[in-house]
């Protein structure tokens, strides 16, 4: 009885799926019929903040909404520039708090084009409900078949059928229905802003009648699908998680809120030297490539940097990478006139680091295969930044600069410099005799009222007289000599200046001929100092400037050779191999390993995965270890006892292409692979309080976001434990549903690699044994203390007449492949 409930779930939602795949064609008719001048109507929102870009935007043709998640943008906003280039949009919008110099990045690229809007616009609080406004998501599903006696007794579907549902229902089955279409709030805010802007805008354009097409309560979105960029792999943000790209961790301290990477891809990966290496690493991870000519190029560098003959000269190469990591912010600092003494010495360091740099490289053996190294050997060689970093070097006195807490001038940089630095040396003892002279021409009675008498220098504000009377009898400032000016005290100090106060030439100490006022004769030196010396570093730093764009474009190549050099590393660590790839859509992967969970587990046992997009084809790979013919399906449903490995196998199946792509080495004995352009994944539940789903509801939205965009043999999509959530038996019919909707794609069906617990989908009324799909289980192990292999579970297992061995209560098929977990 479950099987046949089973089977009518499957049939119901095969027929569902068959109705969406029908939607589909007709729009991608459509689209072929789309003109130039229908392409330039498109309204694109973007904005970016914080190094983080979104955007989505809306094609009057297809009637589709395109959105892109969250992601990061380097400060060159070539990312953005990439997006404006492929959807080429007639009007775009982004918000008052983005970037300035994205904003003025977007100007220059759009002109008239470019409305920036209040923020308001773009929140994600905003973004989210206008999206549940949609008809798309509100309104009803188009002719759902029920039974007469069930919509009498259901009071939602007889409210439904009269137009009168609840708003509050109404609300709720929105936002049910945006999981199946869009990530949620929280985690991409800035796609959900541009989301509520560009509703808003669309609705705006048919109050106004702006817009060529019409908006009648934005029916006219029929579609919402994620954008990708050309030559780059998509890749959701659930898919990121599950695989573990990227793990931050918080700090050990409660204290304390900063994160760091816990043990992740990114984490392994990541021994770049300088800040951009590693924001370059990020991006690659975060958009790995599809250009079969770029993959393969980073790979030429990597086997370039890990032959035996180039190990020790890459080991000098990465360790003399670090010396530039804090030019760009020296450059930053010093654009705003705030550089420190340790951003001069930044700049020098740069200059003796790619000077070592260079030398590296040309000791490298078959330097060619790195891409962009002759670029860098040229710059560095012809440029003429080394005689400016010599001028830095002999105008900045170092160990002064490191006393004074400021920049200081070397002596016999500027002769006018040094005499004032001279007479400052010596204004003590100088100072010391004029108050000497002063006092002698002083009556002996107005001599008597000070105890102390001296002249100082304040900066700024000259030179002063200053005494000090009896400690029982303050002084007054009335009581100083005629032709005295009082400046100010302090305690029982005054300071005066004098009409009349006179002092020696400063080079005739010795001599008693007055000479004219000290304020206009030795003047303020510190004040004149301080302002020769600036105006000496000012015109260094002009220096330094004008190579500011040939500096960020040096590292611009540092990072990439960065990036290599970290990639390289991480080969040689983990024994990884350069994978062969190709243009045929296939996995053939022998001794694959999960990059992570081998670092965790000493008694780790590689796997095999053998797939093919499309129909099914045999192909005799060399590199495996069998010589028979091997037959490949798109799709791969592994079973096995819990904790067998079956979600690790799973994950290392689309890790594998995925750091291919990345331009990394990968961890198998041999590898063949081809370009995968989507990675889809149900593998992990993110559960919270603050989403109206249940977790089946959520499995349900992932797949669901799986089915609408996985439509073609480039997409590896991976379910694990699909349907675990409900009825054992609704379960293995949803899953079974699942599968039979990839099969019937024919040529367009996706690589999916399915792990699954339900046994009765095995039964021929449910998945035919005829059917294209490769079946594998995960056997266990059983070994000694020194390691050798006692037997495996599948030794035990009885052998039926039929030719069939029996696994726990399922047949296992003859030919099933078998993978293996130590025990």
């Amino acid at each position: 009885m479950a099987s046949q409930s089973s089977r009518q779930r499957s049939a119901l939602f095969e027929e569902n799926l068959a109705e969406e795949e029908n939607t589909r064609s007709i729009r991608s008719e459509d689209a072929e019929d789309a003109t130039p001048n229908d392409v330039s109507e498109i309204c694109l929102t973007i904005i970016c903040t914080n190094g983080r870009l979104a955007c989505a935007y809306f094609d009057p043709i297809t009637g589709t909404l395109f959105i892109m998640e969250d992601t990061e943008e380097n400060k060159y906003y070539d990312l953005a520039a990439r997006i404006l280039e492929q959807v080429c949009p007639g009007f775009v919008l982004t918000s008052s708090r983005s970037d300035e110099l994205f904003i003025d990045f977007l100007r220059d690229q759009l002109n008239d084009h470019l409305q920036v809007r209040p923020w308001k616009e773009f929140t994600a609080k905003h973004g989210t409900e206008r999206l549940q406004t949609l008809p798309l998501l509100a309104g009803q599903l188009a002719e759902e078949e029920e039974d007469s006696v069930s919509a009498q007794d259901n009071i939602d579907n007889f409210m439904s059928s009269r137009g009168t549902m609840h708003p509050s229902l109404i609300q709720w089955r929105a936002s049910i229905r945006s999981g199946n279409f869009t990530v949620d709030e929280g985690r991409s805010q800035l796609c959900m802003s541009s989301i509520g802007a560009l509703i808003d805008y669309l609705t705006r354009s048919k109050v106004a009648n702006d817009a060529g097409w019409d908006v009648e309560e934005l029916d006219d979105v029929k579609r919402i699908e994620y954008f990708s960029l050309a030559e780059y792999m998509q890749i959701h943000s659930d898919a990121l998680l599950s695989l573990q790209v990227f793990l931050s961790e918080k700090h050990a301290s409660i204290y304390s809120d900063s994160v760091k990477e816990g043990l992740s891809i990114y984490g392994i990966l990541n021994q770049t030297r300088t800040p951009f290496g590693g924001a370059l690493l990020r991006q690659w991870l975060l958009r790995p490539s599809t250009s079969l000519s770029t993959i393969s190029e980073r790979h030429d560098a990597i086997s370039c940097l890990t032959a035996i003959e180039n190990q020790a000269t890459a080991a000098a190469l990465h360790k003399n990478i670090v010396g530039t990591k804090g030019v760009l912010l020296a450059l930053a600092r010093l654009r705003k006139g705030k550089a420190t003494l340790q951003n001069w010495k930044a700049v020098i360091q740069f200059w003796v680091s790619v000077t070592l740099v260079r030398g590296s490289l040309l000791e490298l053996h078959h330097t060619l295969h790195i891409r962009g190294s002759q670029e860098l050997l040229e710059m560095i060689g012809s440029s003429h930044f080394a005689e400016v970093a010599q001028a830095i070097n002999d105008i900045i006195d170092w160990e002064e600069s490191t006393n004074l807490g400021r920049i200081v001038v070397k002596p016999l940089v500027d002769e006018e410099l040094d005499q004032w630095k001279e007479t400052m040396a010596t204004m003590d003892s100088f100072l010391s005799k004029v108050a000497q002279g002063i006092v002698a021409t002083l009556a002996p009675e107005e001599a008597t009222l000070f105890s102390e008498f001296n002249v100082v220098y304040f900066p700024q504000l000259g030179y002063l007289i200053s005494v000090s009377g009896p400690t029982e009898q303050p002084l007054e400032p009335n009581d100083c000599p005629e032709g005295w000016v009082f400046q100010f005290m302090t305690n029982n100090t005054l300071y005066f200046k004098s009409d009349k106060m006179h002092g020696m030439k400063f080079s005739q100490a010795n001599s008693h001929s007055f000479v004219k006022d000290l304020d206009e004769c030795i003047g303020d030196v510190n004040t004149l100092i301080a302002d020769r010396e600036i105006e000496i570093i000012q015109s260094l730093q002009a220096e330094v400037l004008n190579y500011s764009d040939n500096i960020a474009t040096m590292c611009e190549r540092l990072a990439v050779l960065d990036c290599l050099l970290s990639l390289a590393d991480a080969a040689r660590r983990y024994q990884w191999i350069r994978p062969e790839m190709c243009e045929d859509v296939v996995l053939d992967i022998r001794d694959g390993r999960h990059p992570i969970q081998e670092l965790v587990d000493e008694n780790f046992v590689a796997n095999d995965v053998y797939a093919v997009g499309g129909t099914p084809s045999s192909n005799h790979s060399e590199s495996s270890s069998s010589s028979q013919e091997k037959t490949g399906n798109s799709i791969v449903i592994c079973t096995g006892a819990n904790a067998s490995g079956k979600s690790i196998y799973l994950k290392q199946c689309a890790l594998i292409p995925y750091l291919a792509q990345v331009g990394s080495f990968v961890p198998a004995a041999s590898a063949r692979l081809g370009i995968i352009h989507r990675i889809f994944t149900r593998i992990q539940t993110r559960e919270s309080v603050s989403k109206m789903q249940s977790a089946l509801m959520i499995e349900l939205n992932q797949v669901s976001l799986a089915i609408r965009h996985g439509t073609t043999p480039r997409t590896i999509v991976l379910l694990d434990e699909f349907g675990k959530g409900t009825l054992s038996s609704d379960g293995a019919g949803l899953f079974t549903g699942v599968i039979k909707h990839f099969l019937s794609l024919g040529d367009m069906c996706p690589l999916v690699i399915a792990a699954t617990h339900f046994h009765e989908i095995f039964d021929a009324s449910m998945l035919s044994p005829d059917l294209p799909i490769s079946f594998v289980h995960m056997s266990v192990m059983i070994t000694n203390t020194s390691g050798s292999v006692l037997e495996t579970d599948a030794d035990n297992a009885a052998i039926p007449d039929k030719g069939e061995k029996r696994e726990g209560d399922r047949l296992v098929r003859p030919g099933e492949a078998v993978t293996y977990l130590f025990k």
